[in-house]
């Protein structure tokens, strides 16, 4: 049975696509961004193993993929953050059959959506989160969730590690889920070149300043870096981190978003 947990009403339509397989985070986030406002964007992507038990439409290859989108990057050492009350806030669950997506969730107490995270010491989500959104507005029920809190509970769940689906349809009444309990799976960002896009595209709406007119050649170089792979992609991101702190009349948010973009990518590049 697909667990329940505390649950938020969000305003916006719910986005259905039945059948429609986005098997991996880098989809979700591709559908996130299309239709985001002109703001700066930090996204994690989450990436479920395949279920080990299923019916109807749900299958081997099924899973629970995420796009967790928001105007700032999360804190660093965060516990069990309700991240559906800061700013930007957007989710995107699916298992390969169905999509939802808070952009689009309907005013009503018939649709739900529990979103807590924590964070490790770099700010990546780890160890207790729980992602839940559950529509039952329409003729049945749609519903996707996934949870890893045996390390601390958040919300008011219990402890568990699950990723789960469930689609129930009345006429003609039928009752699909899919499961895997105990295998959590891992949360990641954008890659790379797709981190440098952003704040590239970010500088052109201008939402982000071209600090010392001279961020978006040197954002342009560490893209060229990351598609050459010639080596340079960690040193030339660090050189751009230690020079955007001594950067003067520039908003300190923006300071630390472009700043805290740039360590993710190094991450992601594996620098030491």
């Amino acid at each position: 049975m697909f667990s329940q947990f505390f649950v938020k009403a969000l305003p916006g339509t719910l986005h259905l696509l039945k059948g429609a397989a986005l098997a991996t985070a880098a989809t979700l986030f591709a559908v996130a961004v299309s239709s985001c406002p002109a703001n700066a964007q930090a996204t994690y992507n989450y990436t479920g193993n395949h279920y080990t038990s299923w019916s109807g439409p749900f299958g081997k290859s099924s899973r629970v993929t995420a796009t967790l989108q928001l105007s700032s990057w999360l804190p660093l050492k965060a516990s069990c953050i309700d991240v559906t009350q800061l700013p930007g806030f957007r989710l995107v669950l699916g298992d390969g059959v169905q999509t939802l997506d808070t952009a689009h969730l309907a005013a009503s107490d018939k649709v739900s959506v529990s979103a807590f995270v924590s964070t490790d010491p770099s700010g990546q989500i780890t160890g207790s989160w729980i992602l839940d959104i559950t529509d039952s507005s329409t003729s049945g029920r749609q519903a996707i969730l996934t949870a890893d809190t045996v390390n601390a509970p958040c919300g008011k769940s219990s402890a568990l590690t699950e990723d789960s689906s469930e689609l129930f349809e009345i006429s003609p009444v039928s009752k699909s889920q899919g499961h895997i309990y105990n295998r959590p799976g891992v949360w990641s960002y954008p890659s790379p070149d797709v981190l440098i896009g952003m704040l590239l595209n970010q500088i052109n709406l201008g939402v982000l300043p071209n600090i010392g007119k001279t961020l978006t050649s040197r954002l342009t170089q560490i893209e060229t870096d990351v598609s050459q792979n010639n080596g340079n992609a960690c040193g030339d991101a660090g050189k751009l981190i230690t020079s955007l702190r001594a950067a003067n009349g520039v908003n300190a948010a923006q300071l630390n978003f472009i700043e805290m973009t740039l360590r993710n990518v190094r991450s992601d590049l594996g620098c030491q």
